[in-house]
């Protein structure tokens, strides 16, 4: 499984790359990516018609190359449309990573997320919880209310609680 990390203008997310796109990809000696190519095929309108073409991706610890053209998944590539070095994106890495399956001995490896999915519902379910006790109806169902009177009966204000800005 191939994932990467996409900065858009408003937003940080991760994208589930499909792994038949990955054309190529070199690792080094702790499985961090330091090479590769994606290639994934799209489509433009020109006119009238629909025309296929092919999006590659280069990725490299020193640069990332965009091609478009019609050679298809694996082609030789002529000139590059953009270069541009990590630096530009504010990175010093490639932004993808491989998340390898494990085998378990069945026919199908177990995903690297699936061992931890139990975690992450109870998680979730506390979180909601929590949510719940705290907000019913967009309103606190539990607040702090002052229990001391002055000589006269009358309720004394609130505490001042002084903090690091004193606000």
């Amino acid at each position: 499984m191939f994932l990467k990390a996409v900065v858009d203008p408003d937003m940080v997310y991760i994208q589930d790359v499909h792994p038949g796109y990955v054309i190529d990809f070199d690792l080094d000696h702790r499985d961090v990516i330091t090479y590769i190519r994606v290639d994934i095929p799209q489509t433009e309108r020109v006119g009238d018609k629909v025309k296929p073409y092919t999006h590659t991706e280069i990725w490299t610890l020193d640069e990332y190359r965009l091609y478009k053209h019609t050679g298809g998944t694996g082609a030789e590539l002529g000139q590059p449309i953009e270069v541009l070095p990590l630096s530009t994106f504010g990175i010093d890495f490639i932004p993808y990573t491989i998340a390898k399956f494990i085998d378990n001995g069945e026919d199908r490896g177990v995903g690297v997320f699936t061992q931890e999915i139990d975690q992450i519902d109870e998680l979730n379910r506390k979180a909601t919880r929590y949510a719940q006790l705290m907000f019913r109806y967009n309103k606190p169902t539990q607040a702090l209310k002052a229990n001391m009177a002055d000589a006269s009966g009358r309720p004394l204000p609130a505490p001042n609680i002084t903090g690091q800005d004193d606000g």
